[in-house]
C-alpha cells in the first residue's frame, strides 16, 4: 500500500503538518482520517451516501485542490465500515502517480476500494482498475479533479457556512485575547478568507495556522 503524502506544496507546509499541538489550525488533526467531513445543505450526507449506494458504490468525488474530497472519501469509508463492507485504501499524489504493485490484491480483499488521486494515474491504468472492478463486482469510489464519467458523480466544493463552523470550533480552543487578534486581522473573515484562497480549504487552513503562530504571544500578556 502506498503512503499518502498531502498536497503541501514547500517546506513551510511541511512544518505545519509538525506543529505544535496547542495549535488547533494543525494540518494533522484537520487532515482525512482525524476529522469528518462536514456536511452541508448543498452536499446532504444521505444524498451522498444514497447515490453512491444506488450505483453499487462506484463514483467520483470530484472538485478543485483544497474542496474536501479526500476528507469526503475518508468519512464514506467510515460509513461504509459500519454497514459492514469492508475497504481497501490506495493513495496516488504526483510524486506517486501510478497503482502500487499490490492494487489486485487489494481489491479483491475488500469491498469497496477508496482511491484518492485518480486524477494522477496514467489513462491505461485507470481504466485497467475501473473495469476489474466491474468484473469482480467490487465498489469503486475515488476523488478526481475532473469528471471521468464514473458511477455516481458528486461535485465537492467548500461551503462558506461548514467551514466557518469548522474555523469557529478551533477557534474557541484559542485563549479569548487571541481569538479577538485573529477576528480582526484583515482579510481573515471567512468570506474574506475562502475567496483569497480561491475555495481552498486546505489553504485557508494553513493561514489560519500561521495567524495562530504569529498571535500566540498575545495569550501571555
Amino acid at each position: 500500500m502506498t503512503i499518502h503524502v498531502a498536497e503541501l506544496e514547500d517546506s513551510r507546509r511541511s512544518r505545519i503538518r509538525g506543529g505544535l499541538s496547542r495549535n488547533p489550525f494543525n494540518v494533522r488533526d484537520l487532515s482525512p482520517g482525524y476529522c469528518d467531513y462536514v456536511f452541508s445543505a448543498n452536499l446532504g450526507r444521505e444524498y451522498v451516501l444514497n447515490q453512491l449506494e444506488d450505483h453499487g458504490w462506484s463514483g467520483e468525488l470530484c472538485g478543485p485542490h483544497g474542496a474536501g474530497k479526500s476528507t469526503l472519501l475518508a468519512t464514506i469509508g467510515k460509513h461504509l465500515c459500519l454497514e459492514g463492507l469492508s475497504t481497501g485504501r490506495i493513495f496516488c499524489h504526483e510524486e506517486n502517480s501510478t497503482l502500487p504493485s499490490d492494487w489486485l490484491a487489494t481489491l479483491v480483499r475488500c469491498d469497496v476500494l477508496l482511491l484518492d488521486g485518480a486524477e494522477v494515474l496514467p489513462r491505461r491504468q485507470l481504466s485497467v482498475l475501473r473495469f476489474t472492478a466491474r468484473i469482480l463486482e467490487r465498489g469503486l469510489v475515488f476523488t478526481t479533479h475532473a469528471t471521468l464519467n464514473h458511477g455516481a458523480h458528486i461535485d465537492v466544493s467548500i461551503c462558506p457556512t461548514a467551514f466557518a463552523q469548522i474555523v469557529e470550533e478551533r477557534l474557541a480552543q484559542l485563549p479569548v485575547p487571541q481569538q479577538g487578534v485573529i477576528r480582526d486581522l484583515p482579510g481573515y473573515s471567512t468570506p474574506d478568507l475562502l475567496a483569497s484562497c480561491e475555495g481552498n480549504g486546505r489553504e485557508a487552513i494553513l493561514r489560519l495556522y500561521d495567524a495562530c503562530e504569529r498571535t500566540a504571544a498575545v495569550s501571555h500578556s
